[in-house]
């Protein structure tokens, strides 16, 4: 996970390098361009240069909101489906109430162990 994040830093910064050279330049003329009155025009050019980088950084947060929405929606999914097979269970009177409830802390419990740990590793 920190190789991703570094992956993606280093891909920001080579992103933003051409805006913030052009920035730089602009800040370090200042006086020719505002004598040249260039203001507006370095301005366009410098909100231009920003357009790539902030349609790759959309699409790139797209994509890892959506990997994770889907990875908290499955633990809803796995507790939901714990809740179905015991109601399977208590209907069929193969299991009491008492057991289902103690089932299910017990494999919240370990699912809750098994995030963590896999949170520690990360």
């Amino acid at each position: 996970m920190q190789r991703v994040v570094v992956l993606k830093d280093q891909a920001n910064k080579i992103a933003h390098e051409d805006s913030a050279q052009l920035a730089c330049e602009a800040a370090g003329a200042i006086r020719t361009v505002a004598a040249l009155t260039r203001e507006e025009d370095c301005l366009r050019l410098y909100s231009e240069s920003l357009e790539e980088p902030l349609r790759q950084s959309n699409r790139t947060a797209i994509w890892s909101n959506a990997l994770f929405s889907f990875t908290q929606s499955m633990v809803f999914f796995v507790i939901a489906l714990i809740f179905w097979y015991g109601a399977v269970l208590v209907s069929k009177r193969e299991a009491t109430t008492f057991e289902f409830f103690v089932g299910l802390m017990v494999c919240i419990y370990c699912l809750s162990q098994l995030w963590c740990s896999n949170m520690v590793d990360l």
